[in-house]
């Protein structure tokens, strides 16, 4: 899951996990508890339909990172809306984090562990080619417009109860 991970969040940026190593070691040397990283990687794709014909398409990616850090009851904060060592060094750096405290945290390499697997680890956007999510979507279009057309029901309704048999 890591290589998943680092792949998916971390490459396309060129941070590598000895990058965050040393992030979370600038926690070490300001009397921090505890500190960690978190990453975000979101996609989302968007076809519209009109009249048999293909509209629009879209694609977006959205990645993100935020880090906290604890010292005693305190807890600080902050997040960035792109993933580079820069922004990580900027975050980890932040006033936020500033703690006058007596002791210092030790830092912990990273390892891999097994995880209780909840869900399959697939990138659904991935599982088709475009040719195959155009066809899927001229398929989606001529049932309900046959639905449509025999059952007399508005398209709202053949969408509902199309959806429903899925």
């Amino acid at each position: 899951m890591l290589d998943k991970s680092q792949k998916a969040s971390l490459a396309p940026t060129g941070v590598e996990l000895s990058h965050l190593s040393q992030v979370l070691d600038h926690f070490s040397s300001r009397q921090i508890d505890y500190a960690d990283l978190y990453f975000q990687l979101s996609q989302d794709e968007s076809w519209a339909l009109e009249d048999s014909i293909i509209k629009e398409g879209g694609f977006y990616i959205d990645r993100g990172f935020g880090v906290r850090a604890v010292s005693g009851k305190k807890t600080g904060f902050a997040i960035a809306d792109q993933i580079g060592l820069s922004q990580l060094n900027q975050c980890a750096g932040s006033g936020t984090f500033y703690q006058q405290r007596k002791r210092s945290i030790i830092g912990k390499n990273f390892k891999e562990t097994t995880a209780c697997q909840r869900c399959a680890a697939i990138n659904p956007l991935e599982t088709l080619s475009r040719e195959q999510k155009v066809d899927l979507l001229y398929l989606v279009d001529k049932v309900a417009r046959a639905e449509r057309s025999s059952s007399g029901a508005s398209e709202c309704e053949c969408i509902g109860d199309f959806m429903k048999r899925c």
